[in-house]
């Protein structure tokens, strides 16, 4: 008994283990029903576009048959073989969607769909985009496109139209849709002729380059920015009137803030860095997402991901597909077995706990408060900064109102489609 004893003594002190992390503060939402989605339409895929203003919902209905058709207003579209995403104007009062239907073998017949009526018609029609002021809109469209064995369109030509403007003569359907300056007052975007690509500022181009993309506006819209390689050996970052990133490895698509203050990723002996401000921010990362530059231009966030998980980001090409509807409702036992560790840095700080997936982080006009869409095993949320919203099945990409006093957002749970708000404090 006296050695047991005497060898009970010599042991390490049992260490307690660590107390759970506090309760992340969860805040209370004021939901509005928009639609519920018919019961016949329970096994489709749904990729909803929400009015800014909260007050209209249409949906693109990918059936699990085949085709697709659009719900808006209360009523079904008739099926299409191909439909887009619809997109609303602004200030909610048009909707715009396109569709296509195979001709033959070889052809297929968009049309564009504006407020209900058909606006045009080609061989070949993109994602509409609107203006952030006024209602003009930015469209592709392709003419003599024909569609090989394997369903990928070949040959043509393409054609950016936007207002009564338009440039044409590129060869290859985009990569990216056209970008407009916050002011809706100029246009810009990354075209594709034979064996190089262009980036394109109110018509006027810049380059050539092996491959470009990533391009964006400052929010006063007086300075764009885009990633580019001219061998495919080096990406950099291109203005119209400088090259940035010469000295990392790779880097991904800038982000832009006041007075042109610039973030991008870049890599470093294989790790994932933050440039901001012509700065390394502290922290090496497996990956990270597209930054986002406070309205003033001081602070910087950023979606990271260290183990296996994957960050809603990209090197070369822009990342607003990453959406947080069904598309990406990967299988919850494959994500929670994946040790996926994702979280926000807010200047060089992680904020918050972590998550299955983060999604483009944003700031408030204000530049004071974050905000990011999170996905873990209760589903989809909206952050801001450390609280969070009710789960759901899918959230749209939140949006601050005018006087900055709440975040309103669109989700889905179930069949139906809400509009939410959050008080911001």
């Amino acid at each position: 008994m006296l050695i047991a004893l005497s060898l009970l003594s010599l042991q390490e002190p049992a260490e307690s283990a660590p107390p759970p992390p506090p309760p992340i503060p969860r805040m209370s939402a004021v939901e509005k029903v928009l639609l519920t989605v018919p019961e016949e339409y329970k096994d489709a895929m749904l990729t909803p576009a929400y009015a800014p203003d909260g007050a209209r919902v249409a949906v693109l209905v990918q059936l699990p048959s085949d085709g697709a058709l659009i719900l808006s207003d209360g009523a079904a579209s008739e099926v299409h073989d191909f439909v887009r995403a619809p997109r609303f104007s602004a200030d909610g009062k048009h909707l715009a969607w396109a569709w296509g239907s195979r001709k033959d073998r070889e052809h297929h017949e968009w049309e564009l769909i504006l407020d209900g009526k058909r606006a045009r018609k080609a061989d070949w029609i993109g994602a509409v985009v609107f203006a952030p002021v006024g209602d003009d809109y930015a469209v592709w469209t392709g003419k003599d496109v024909k569609v090989n064995g394997e369903g990928i369109y070949e040959g043509g030509e393409y054609t950016c139209t936007w207002g009564r403007k338009k440039a044409d003569g590129y060869s290859e359907a985009p990569w990216q849709e056209p970008q407009w300056s916050a002011d809706g007052k100029h246009l810009g975007f990354i075209g594709r002729k034979p064996s190089r690509s262009v980036a394109v500022l109110d018509g006027k181009e810049y380059g050539p380059y092996y491959f470009a993309s990533g391009f964006t506006w400052s929010p006063d819209g007086k300075i764009a920015a885009w990633t580019g390689t001219k061998d495919y050996d080096e990406f950099l970052i291109f203005t119209a009137k400088k090259e940035y990133g010469q000295e990392y490895e790779s880097v991904g698509a800038p982000t832009l803030g006041e007075n042109g203050a610039m973030a991008y990723l870049a890599r470093m002996r294989g790790r994932a860095v933050l440039i901001f401000l012509d700065n390394i921010v502290p922290g090496f990362y497996d990956d990270l997402g597209t930054p986002a530059v406070s309205p003033n231009g001081k602070r910087v966030v950023v979606a990271a991901s260290n183990g296996r998980a994957e960050v809603s980001g990209g090197w070369f090409v822009d990342n607003s597909w990453m959406d947080g509807s069904e598309n990406w409702n990967e299988d919850t036992a494959s994500l929670a077995a994946s040790g996926s560790k994702c979280f926000m840095v807010l200047d060089a700080r992680k904020i918050g706990l972590d998550w299955w997936r983060v999604v483009r982080p944003n700031f408030s006009p204000d530049s004071a408060h974050v905000t990011a869409r999170a996905r873990s095993a209760d589903g989809w949320q909206v952050l801001l900064d450390d609280k969070v919203s009710p789960a759901y099945d899918a959230v749209d990409t939140p949006r601050f109102s005018a006087d900055g006093k709440s975040l309103e957002f669109g989700a889905r749970r179930g069949r139906e489609l809400l509009w939410v708000k959050l008080a911001v404090e």
